[in-house]
């Protein structure tokens, strides 16, 4: 997750669109990581499992970047408020 705060933090202008490519890029990435340090990779297993996994992997990244954006705003609101 460290990975996609970095990611998130250097979007700053960045569209909802761009926003979505780098998490479901991060997602396809930590899939891949999680079957090879299982010993198997993305060919050994059916397409719809590797879909399932990277769906759930994708709400999960979602989920947490909505949190770290809501509380990075939050952190800016006090700031101004100073």
């Amino acid at each position: 997750m460290k990975d996609l705060i970095n990611q998130l933090k250097s979007m700053k202008n960045a569209t909802t669109e761009q926003y979505e490519k780098v998490i479901d890029k991060y997602a396809y990435d930590e899939v891949v990581k999680d079957l090879k340090d299982a010993g198997l990779s993305k060919d050994e297993i059916p397409q719809s499992e590797f879909d399932d996994l990277l769906k759930d992997k994708v709400n999960q990244a979602r989920s947490f970047s909505k949190g770290a954006m809501v509380a990075g705003g939050a952190i800016l609101f006090l700031e101004l408020l100073g």
